[in-house]
């Protein structure tokens, strides 16, 4: 396997990851809710925004499964082009853009170990 398929497993695991991580918040704050220690509201409103961040991961996890990165010359234009699929899906879809610095710095953490591994 070479860099470039390297760095878009690594980008597909660090993605299973963070929803993962939404789910865990999902379950705390329903749990924090049923407790009464937050407001209905403020319940709503953070599953809501959770939600939807999970719904962008999930979307572009199942994009990049059509990605070719035979296409890229390297491991650094694959992750400028995933970056890129990622905003165009972002502003196509209407998802909140605090995901957008998640999965930016996650591309960049898998690029950064191919580029310099430990």
């Amino acid at each position: 396997m070479g860099k470039k398929e390297t760095l878009l497993k690594i980008v597909v695991i660090e993605l299973e990851d963070v929803i993962e991580d939404l789910n865990a918040l999902i379950d705390s704050y329903s749990k924090r809710n049923k407790a009464g220690e937050v407001t209905d509201y403020v319940y709503k409103e953070n599953i809501a925004l959770l939600t939807n961040e999970q719904n962008c991961i999930r979307e572009f996890h199942r994009e990049l499964k059509t990605v070719d990165v035979s296409a890229y010359a390297d491991e650094k234009e694959t992750a400028l082009k995933l970056k890129q699929i990622f905003l165009d899906l972002l502003c196509e879809h209407c998802y909140a853009p605090a995901v957008e610095s998640i999965v930016k710095r996650k591309i960049e953490k898998a690029l950064d170990f191919i580029i310099s591994p430990p």
